[in-house]
């Protein structure tokens, strides 16, 4: 497990590979690490799991002779100056594209690769009828019956859910049904939003609330860095290595994405069968903003928007409460 040393400066340049190898379906090793151009590490909390692009200079034919079929697994590890362990990533590799030709003996192309968790979604469903559990126990369920790798082992880090429900995995995709328990998971007296994805060390079953709770890791600042003089950051020095060098915006705004989500307004009837109750709860962005936790403390929406009049209607669902 990679730890966070507060002794040593983060450098985004400063990454050093100690093995680069690829692990054919015979069982054979190769070393790529002067086959290697370089390789990308995607983490996304809106993604389940991890991928990996990794750019090879081929002037042996690895295509054709060790070969690539799909059925390879690659495994980088590096160091950094911020971590006092390396970092370990394994992967299996399913697709090569961008093939270009260097020279009259070398190729150059991209192995695409995605984490074994997500080959074990696709290649099994799950089945199984869940009764009177947490919907976090239920995940924890569909996680180590289906998609944890049986040889890393990756641990799964939950937020407790409350309240215990009946579900049925009706013969879908495990990370479907996860999706699916994370729309249903109530978090106690406060906004839910569970996420499940996949960091370099471990699974996540999260809320974004508990997330926003937590204290930074590092702090970024947009700048020069070449900037003559130091500066600071509520009252901390900063290092060159704090500077961002640039950024793009790929998308800023997508209201109709939002909207059908139910970031601006959502609802939920809740139904009690042995109470023989009928109740709805609705949310509105704007009469709500402070009941829940933000990464900004101003709202994303001025007062007088036309949004700030929806009524929930925008995303609603029904609930039958079995909670016991």
């Amino acid at each position: 497990m990679a730890v966070i040393s507060p002794e040593k400066t983060y450098d985004s340049k400063a990454i050093r590979i100690q093995n680069a190898s690829m692990l054919n379906f015979k069982g054979d090793d190769i070393d790529i690490t002067n086959f290697l151009i370089g390789f990308t590490i995607f983490e996304d909390i809106r993604k389940n799991t991890m991928s990996m692009q990794v750019g090879i200079s081929d002037g042996v034919g690895l295509i054709e002779r060790f070969p690539i079929v799909g059925d390879e697994i690659v495994v980088i590890q590096f160091t950094a100056p911020s971590y006092e362990e390396s970092i370990t990533v394994a992967m299996p590799v399913y697709a090569t594209y961008d093939k270009q030709k260097l020279n009259d003996t070398t190729v150059s192309y991209v192995l695409d690769c995605v984490s074994f968790e997500y080959l074990n979604s696709l290649s099994k469903t799950a089945d199984k009828a869940y009764t009177g559990l947490a919907v976090s126990d239920m995940v924890k369920d569909v996680y180590q019956t289906y998609l944890q790798n049986d040889t890393l082992k990756k641990e799964l880090f939950v937020d407790d859910s409350i309240g215990n429900h009946n579900f049925i995995a009706p013969e879908t995709d495990p990370l479907e049904f996860i999706t699916f328990l994370a729309h249903e998971a109530v978090a106690g007296n406060e906004s839910a939003n569970y996420m499940f994805y996949e960091d370099h060390e471990k699974f996540n079953f999260r809320t974004l609330n508990r997330l926003y709770r937590q204290e930074p890791v590092y702090q970024f600042v947009l700048t020069n860095d070449n900037v003559d003089k130091k500066l600071s950051l509520n009252g901390t020095q900063l290092e060159q290595s704090n500077y961002i060098e640039g950024f793009t915006v790929v998308r800023e705004m997508d209201v109709l994405t939002l909207t059908e989500q139910g970031y601006y307004d959502n609802s939920v009837l809740a139904i009690d069968p042995v109470l023989k109750r009928f109740r709805v709860n609705a949310f509105n962005y704007n009469d709500n903003f402070d009941l829940i936790d933000h990464l900004a403390d101003n709202k994303s929406t001025p007062v007088n928007s036309r949004k700030s009049i929806f009524n929930g209607a925008s995303r609603s669902k029904y609930f039958v409460s079995s909670i016991t």
